[in-house]
């Protein structure tokens, strides 16, 4: 009998990308989605294969479900956006996912991977406080409650069916979009900040494995690598065969100057080279467009 598992976020960018392994896999999929940023086209290729439910996380009654592992994508995850609305990240991320681990608790769910950040290493950001807050929660509910909880803490994921509807998008869907179009891009500082890139199918790995190992704890889901943003910007130009420049504004407050995953490789590392990894998302994005 196939074990069932509840993906919360179901048709944002990751969630998508992660149910649709978990139902190649041979596992039954609940999802819940609230569709505040995700998208029902994104999980169009398995809808018929899943049990969905439109709405938010707080209003899904796991009881009666013989839910036995619960991937909890659902979430805010925007730095610029959350030093605006802090009082939105810290109910969507901690006192949601609180909830939900405590409903877990009540049946006797046991199995739960919570995705994370690297903004919580640093905590500079409502965004990343909240996601730190949520690891301590989880940690101490592991012991406390003998729950099999871990963390993954994303650094910057990219890939296709990554969201473009917010003016606080991700660098590298911006970038390509920009230069597609023959536009400029703005950096934000000089460039010279770096970050952590990690293609989506190696985070679906990381969870993957998460769920079918027994690894606790918090995990650092990178490359271990990082890039500076002026040249991931050229080497996006590149790939596209653009011809503009960037323009360069000013720091954007809470942002960090450079992130870097620890990945020791015990229990999952990553496989995308990023020059395949933005081919693939590049390709994804043209015909996106057309």
């Amino acid at each position: 009998m196939s074990k069932k598992v509840l993906v919360t976020g179901i048709a944002g960018f990751l969630g998508s990308h992660i149910a649709e392994r978990l139902v190649e896999l041979g596992y039954e999929v609940v999802g819940v989605d609230n569709l505040s940023t995700g998208k029902p086209k994104n999980i169009k290729k398995i809808f018929d294969k899943i049990e969905f439910h439109w709405m938010s996380l707080e209003h899904f009654d796991i009881e009666n479900k013989d839910i036995d592992i619960i991937c909890h994508q659902a979430a805010l995850c925007n730095v610029p956006h959350s030093m605006k609305d802090p009082d939105g990240y810290f109910e969507n991320n901690v006192a949601a996912t609180h909830r939900m681990l405590m409903e877990a608790r009540k049946y006797n769910i046991k199995k739960i991977v919570i995705a994370s950040s690297s903004a919580a290493e640093e905590c500079i950001s409502p965004y990343g406080m909240s996601k730190k807050v949520t690891e301590d929660y989880s940690n101490h509910y592991r012991n406390l409650y003998d729950m099999d909880i871990t963390n993954l803490r994303y650094f910057n994921v990219y890939g296709p069916r990554q969201s473009m509807d917010s003016q606080h998008s991700m660098v590298i869907p911006i970038f390509i979009n920009k230069l597609l179009k023959g536009e400029s891009p703005t950096i934000y500082g000089d460039g010279e900040q770096s970050r952590d890139f990690i293609y989506v199918d190696d985070v679906v790995d990381a969870n993957i494995a998460a769920i079918e190992g027994d690894h606790q704890g918090t995990w650092d889901v990178g490359s271990g690598e990082s890039t500076k943003i002026i040249d991931l910007f050229n080497w996006i130009k590149a790939l596209i065969g653009a011809e503009v420049d960037p323009i360069f504004t000013k720091k954007r407050p809470g942002d960090p100057f450079e992130t870097e995953a620890i990945v020791s490789g015990r229990y999952w590392q990553p496989k995308t080279d990023m020059s395949d990894g933005l081919i693939k998302t590049i390709e994804w994005w043209k015909n996106e467009n057309v």
